[in-house]
């Protein structure tokens, strides 16, 4: 909240009109400059968490909206508040994803999951070497490759047909992608079998079992069109029966989920290709079986920034970080083990920029249980940002979404909602009150509210101005300019749609739609209430 400080020539200058026993005031404000801000969320992975994980990932909009239109340069980047049963401890997340087939009881008939270090390339495939074909190999690194063979409108795989053997020259995941590695693309595969959409007459369908169907290839990142339209993933039966998939399901460890519908077979032999788009006009060029939907594959963005066009996308991904991290959560650790080397020239370079300010965002139902005192953190933090930052709290900030309400007795939650429970979090409150940050309950059962501030603080533009003296509200107005002078007027804000003036701090507070734009001048011109202007002139001389 900045009180008027700002004094510009000419009709911009701060004025006293008297009139009867009223004055008129104008209080000149200068929204803060363009931002850069780097945002970092750690967010607890720990076994309780899955609801609220998902409910962060849903606000995304909510959360950036802050940024929209206002010229604030951002980057976030994610990590997790596990130091304990990871092996790298403040490494940001991006470019580990799973998929796994599962029967209608929830039991795992093929699995595939992959990491940074599975070397696939955009707009490549990742596929199964067919001479690999078994529940088990899906687990293994080396028995994937990427696909070379171009199909559709340019992106390699081979979509519902016959995979190569890897060992053909196929480029390995532990080398190049598709894009740059000098394998010749020697023509299309094989195509498998059509799909059934019912079993042949006299051939009835079974369940499969564990070996009878599996994932052979993905595509997780296409350049030809967005995911949204280019991503798919193909099954393949192994048996020489026809197998009745319906209520099948393709999930992952976080919040995607794709139940197969009802009589969906897949015959012998035959591959099943579930993509995003069943449009092959508009998804690359691929020929969809089933189209698929909640099911989105993670590319390997470990900051993300205005610029992918997969933002939304790409940071629910990131959020949903999993629930098999240790339950003794130490996220200030982790924050600082993130910006710090050997992760911050490392695996985490380019996150943190010295120009930008700094907002660290923690998201945990449980306490801080680092090893060293909230001092300690701190002064890390805040002297990543130079000395400048204890004075000026914007260039580092911390803010907490926890159990924020002190319990009734030791050990009782601080909140509770139909999603489960909070215990608080005197650590990541007492640094959000220190550093000037947001507060918010981990319990709340609507995130976009929580989303908006947090956006809202990180964007570093200021939201609220306090006025000089007490207001007679009928005659406010707000108007805006681009420099300090009568004629960068640029307009004029409506009353309670855009601005709505707060009596409880003598504030006028702009809508989030409404943000006056980088550096632009304010000014608030009102007719003062009678005796406010002396109370206030007495406030200053005391000062």
């Amino acid at each position: 909240m900045t009180r008027s400080i700002v004094i510009l020539g000419l009709g911009l200058s701060s004025c006293t009109e008297y009139e009867y026993t009223s004055k008129t005031q104008k209080d000149v404000f200068q929204q803060s400059r363009r931002n850069t801000v780097d945002i970092l969320l750690v967010v607890d992975d720990s076994c309780s968490m899955a609801e609220e994980q998902a409910k962060l990932a849903n606000n995304f909009e909510s959360f950036i909206a802050a940024f929209q239109g206002i010229d604030v340069d951002w980057q976030i980047g994610v990590t997790t508040t596990d130091t304990y049963r990871t092996d790298h401890p403040g490494r940001l997340l991006g470019g580990d994803d799973e998929v796994i087939l599962e029967d209608q009881n929830g039991r795992a008939l093929s699995t595939v999951r992959w990491d940074r270090t599975w070397n696939y390339g955009e707009g490549a495939s990742m596929q199964l070497s067919i001479d690999s074909y078994s529940a088990t190999a899906t687990a293994i690194k080396d028995n994937w490759c990427v696909s070379t063979e171009s199909y559709g409108d340019g992106d390699s795989g081979t979509p519902g047909q016959s995979n190569r053997s890897c060992s053909q020259g196929f480029p390995s995941l532990d080398t190049a992608s598709a894009s740059d590695s000098g394998v010749e693309d020697t023509g299309s595969s094989e195509p498998a079998s059509e799909p059934s959409s019912e079993p042949e007459e006299g051939d009835e369908a079974i369940q499969a079992a564990v070996g009878d169907i599996i994932i052979t290839e993905i595509m997780m990142d296409p350049l030809a069109v967005s995911d949204e339209l280019g991503e798919w993933i193909e099954v393949q039966n192994l048996t020489d029966n026809t197998l009745d998939i319906s209520g099948y399901r393709l999930s992952d460890d976080g919040k995607n989920l794709y139940v197969i519908p009802d009589d969906v077979f897949v015959g012998p032999q035959e591959a099943l290709v579930i993509g995003r788009s069943g449009d092959n006009g508009q998804n690359g060029g691929v020929d969809v079986d089933l189209v698929s939907s909640g099911i989105t594959l993670n590319n390997k963005t470990f900051v993300l920034k205005p610029e992918h066009e997969d933002a939304k996308e790409i940071f629910e991904e990131m959020v949903v970080v999993g629930t098999t991290g240790s339950g003794i959560e130490m996220g200030l650790e982790a924050a600082k083990l993130a910006l710090s080397e050997p992760l911050l020239s490392g695996e985490n370079s380019g996150f943190l920029r010295s120009e930008a300010n700094l907002s660290l965002i923690f998201i945990s139902d449980e306490d801080d249980f680092s090893p060293q005192s909230t001092a300690s953190y701190q002064r890390f933090f805040t002297e990543l940002k130079g000395e400048e930052a204890y004075r000026e709290r914007s260039r580092m900030r911390i803010s907490a979404v926890v159990g924020k309400t002190i319990p009734p007795y030791e050990e009782a939650p601080s909140c509770e909602s139909e999603n489960g429970i909070g215990y608080f979090g005197p650590r990541y409150i007492e640094l959000a009150s220190k550093t000037e940050g947001a507060l918010e309950s981990i319990c709340d059962d609507d995130f976009s509210p929580i989303a908006e501030e947090l956006g809202l603080l990180a964007s570093g533009l200021e939201v609220s101005f306090e006025l000089s003296a007490l207001p007679d509200i009928e005659t406010l107005a707000v108007k805006l300019y681009a420099e300090e002078s009568d004629d960068s007027f640029i307009r004029e804000l409506i009353k309670d749609e855009e601005f709505f003036y707060v009596i409880d701090n003598n504030t006028i507070t702009f809508d989030i739609n409404a943000l006056p734009a980088s550096e632009t001048y304010i000014v608030a011109e009102y007719r003062v209430l009678p005796g406010s202007a002396e109370i206030v002139d007495e406030e200053e001389s005391s000062e």
